[in-house]
């Protein structure tokens, strides 16, 4: 099996080391140092540090469709009644006929 030099990558870590720029040299193919490699789905940067990589995927894994989100906004777009009922199992029959928040069923009516 040969090796491909275009899928190559490589990264310097340290400051010396990143000052040089350093270029490695494969069978005639040179190979520079990126700041920032992708390795297995993972951004790794020259200080060896995720930054670059976290925040992209705390926004695009969860977001707004995180629960943490999603609930509140939720819970928030539901009728006055619904949220001060007094009893768990009234709320889950509620709840249960409720279309969201154009809903025009007898519960969001009644309210």
């Amino acid at each position: 099996m040969q090796a491909n030099p275009d899928k190559f990558q490589a990264i310097a870590v340290g400051q010396k080391t990143i000052s040089r720029s350093p270029i490695f040299d494969l069978d005639g193919f040179s190979i520079s140092c990126d700041e920032v490699v992708k390795l297995l789905g993972v951004d790794i940067d020259c200080k060896l540090k995720f930054d670059s990589h976290v925040p992209a995927v705390r926004t695009t894994s969860y977001g707004k469709n995180s629960f943490k989100y999603a609930a509140p906004k939720l819970w928030n777009s539901l009728p006055d009644h619904f949220r001060t009922c007094s009893s768990f199992s009234k709320f889950k029959t509620l709840i249960s006929s409720w279309s969201g928040k154009d809903c025009k069923c007898i519960a969001c009516d009644s309210g």
